[in-house]
């Protein structure tokens, strides 16, 4: 993790007329293992993968695996228990992650679950902005 000092001396170097050592340096400091908060942050897709794939395979049924998801919108408009099911593959789960997170406008959640378990959630809406003016 980059000390305060050290993050400062990156801002330093990167302002000034970037040199063949300067880009050597921020670019080691910028692959150097951080905490999750920063955007720069290595990710292992091969394990996340891993860990999806054992997660459909325990919660399939019939070759389905359903997801439970929610989320604020930047309005204030929110939806929880939001079902979706399908094939129970890695493959599918992504791409239905990728779509689920490329129309976020705001804070995001979800769940994998059992069909037989999201069938009994039912999916619920309030308008937080809207509750805090009285309306």
């Amino acid at each position: 993790m980059l000390t305060k000092e050290q993050f400062d001396g990156l801002n330093d170097l990167y302002r000034r007329i970037p040199t063949r050592t300067t880009r050597k340096v921020i670019k080691h400091l910028l692959e150097l293992p951080v905490n999750n908060w920063q955007p720069w942050r290595r990710e292992d897709r091969l394990a996340r993968r891993m860990a999806a794939a054992a997660t459909i395979a325990e919660l399939a049924e019939d070759g389905l695996v359903a997801t439970v998801s929610g989320g604020r919108d930047c309005d204030g408009f929110e939806v929880r228990g939001e079902v979706d099911v399908m094939p129970a593959t890695v493959v599918e789960y992504e791409r239905w992650f990728n779509r689920f997170c490329d129309g976020a406008e705001g804070p995001i959640w979800h769940n994998l679950e059992r069909p037989s378990v999201a069938e009994g959630i039912e999916r619920s809406t309030r308008d937080v902005f809207a509750e805090a003016e009285g309306y």
